[in-house]
């Protein structure tokens, strides 16, 4: 997969979107718009499961950060998306996170296997089958 991609998973209703590397202004630019053309390519009236892959992201700028930051919300804007898994490699920042931030919708995760669990556990609870609401 490369530094910056979005790829949909039919078997496990799953978006994965991936952003790694330092990364600009114009890599955000870019991930948003394929993150963008993922999620345009799905069913209007469905849900599904995002997991944000960020090892080894390593924004160049506050601004880069702030742009991946929008382009997360507003991802979430149509209330598609049921669960949010986001994992990073600082195991620390993650934990703290979950501890301050973490719901039933939106887990922090330093393992990316991990996530994926926390995500299939989602799935087959039904949580794709529940009324639209914004996860992110």
């Amino acid at each position: 997969m490369s530094p910056t991609a979005a790829v949909f998973d039919p078997a496990s209703g799953t978006v994965t979107a991936t952003l790694t590397g330092e990364v600009g202004e114009a890599d955000v630019a870019a991930w948003r718009e394929g993150l963008a053309a993922c999620l345009e390519a799905l069913p209007r009236d469905g849900r599904f499961a995002l997991l944000v892959d960020t090892r080894g992201y390593a924004p160049a700028s506050l601004a880069a950060h702030r742009a991946y930051r929008e382009a997360v919300a507003d991802a979430g804007e149509d209330g598609r998306i049921a669960a949010v898994a986001f994992v990073h490699h600082d195991a620390y920042k993650m934990r703290l996170l979950q501890e301050q931030e973490g719901t039933g919708d939106v887990g922090y995760f330093a393992d990316v296997e991990e996530a994926r669990a926390w995500l299939r556990h989602r799935v087959a609870g039904g949580i794709l089958d529940t009324p639209r609401r914004r996860a992110v």
